[in-house]
């Protein structure tokens, strides 16, 4: 074999490891990613549960009486936010 011929083999073969490797990298990240994903958002679902909604859910709402539900939540009816402020205090 010539000089080129062996140098072209060594790129190619290189290329298709680059490839090979590229491909099994970004498979792994995707997946590792998504399950980080799923698993902040269980984090994040429980977090909220358990220092929002766990201390006034009475057992009455958690077995859907609409009447338990209004009254755990101190209002009546359906919720609706706040009004946003601009951030500073209306009274200063």
């Amino acid at each position: 074999m010539t000089v080129p011929r062996l140098i072209l083999r060594y790129v190619a073969t290189g290329l298709v490891v680059l490839v090979a490797v590229s491909v099994a990298t970004v498979y792994a990240s995707r997946k590792i990613g998504t399950q980080e994903a799923i698993n902040n958002a269980i984090r994040a679902t429980t977090l909220v549960a358990e220092v929002a909604v766990q201390p006034t859910l009475t057992d009455a709402a958690a077995h859907g009486d609409p009447d338990a539900r209004s009254a755990s939540s101190g209002r009546p009816g359906r919720w609706t936010p706040a009004p946003r402020t601009s951030g500073r205090d209306a009274t200063s």
